[in-house]
């Protein structure tokens, strides 16, 4: 129905037990989709690599997974297909950057979780481009419209094209906030410098 040129991610949100999570990735199969997200809760990783091994769709998890620590028995038991960090929580774009290079070395693709604002989005895309196992960054919510306010925080707002994020070459991470508005918004007793 969606045709060829359509990748389909198929999020679960952990709430699957073992057997009903095999019994939904084979249903799903025929689709072909990019992955089958947290089908159960990372938590147990030995029932998330039995979902893995027991259906012919990938599996993708991570987006609350903490620090490469975390992250080192799901890539060591090869419990996910696809791995997927937050950034924010899974302790910034440096700890990112190792989680990757560990999964790299196992041949796990990253797709960062990256629910964020345009400015911390563009942020994770300027690590996502620096990464050789980088696979798709979700960004859809800094495509979203944007309220007025939100909108004059910043100068500038990252561009996108056919669904791709454009990387700037502009020092820093090429969005610059807009100081007098930051000054404008702020709630008492708090100071912009």
């Amino acid at each position: 129905v969606i045709g060829p040129d359509v990748e389909l991610a198929l999020e679960c949100h952990t709430r699957y037990n073992t057997e009903s999570a095999i019994q939904i990735g084979k249903a799903v199969a025929p689709a072909r989709p990019l992955w089958l997200e947290e089908p159960v809760p990372s938590d147990n990783l030995d029932a998330m690599a039995q979902v893995r091994r027991s259906i012919p769709v990938p599996v993708a998890c991570g987006e609350n997974i903490y620090t490469r620590y975390g992250f080192r028995p799901v890539i060591e038991k090869q419990a996910a297909s696809v791995i997927q960090p937050d950034m924010s929580k899974a302790g910034g774009l440096l700890e990112t950057r190792k989680i990757a290079a560990m999964a790299e070395i196992y041949h796990i693709p990253i797709a960062p979780h990256g629910t964020a604002s345009p400015l911390a989005g563009m942020a994770y895309a300027h690590v996502c481009a620096t990464v050789p196992n980088f696979l798709i960054l979700e960004f859809g919510h800094l495509k979203r419209q944007q309220s007025a306010p939100l909108r004059t925080l910043l100068k500038n707002q990252p561009e996108y094209t056919e669904g791709r994020v454009h990387i700037p070459d502009t020092p820093g991470i090429g969005i610059e906030v807009n100081d007098d508005a930051i000054r404008d918004n702020l709630k008492p007793g708090f100071t912009w410098t």
